[in-house]
């Protein structure tokens, strides 16, 4: 996947005004959540975002929407210690995420 990913960003470098821009960076943000991990993941979300912000327009901007919280909501899952009588939960981005989804 990794060199899916840079043959995508190499097609984004060498022709910057496609109109497959879109859908490469999207397939980039794709291959990065498919990968899995946390590193991945959080290269996954800023590209999500990253299309939310260039794209808006798009259908696709919603599935990028979601992809965020997704992400999200699994990234802070797996790093979340369990609550303890000792151990205050983390505070997370998580619910903010979800109620602006939501509006």
């Amino acid at each position: 996947m990794k060199s899916d990913g840079l043959n995508l960003q190499t097609l984004i470098n060498t022709y910057p005004d496609s109109e497959y821009l879109a859908k490469a960076k999207l397939a980039i943000a794709d291959s990065f959540y498919k990968e899995g991990g946390k590193a991945n993941m959080t290269q996954a979300i800023q590209a999500y975002k990253d299309f939310g912000i260039f794209f808006p327009f798009m259908k696709e901007a919603a599935y990028a929407q979601l992809q965020v919280a997704i992400g999200a909501l699994q990234t802070d899952g797996k790093a979340r210690p369990r609550p303890g009588p000792r151990r205050a939960r983390p505070k997370t981005n998580s619910r903010r995420i979800l109620q602006k989804i939501s509006q």
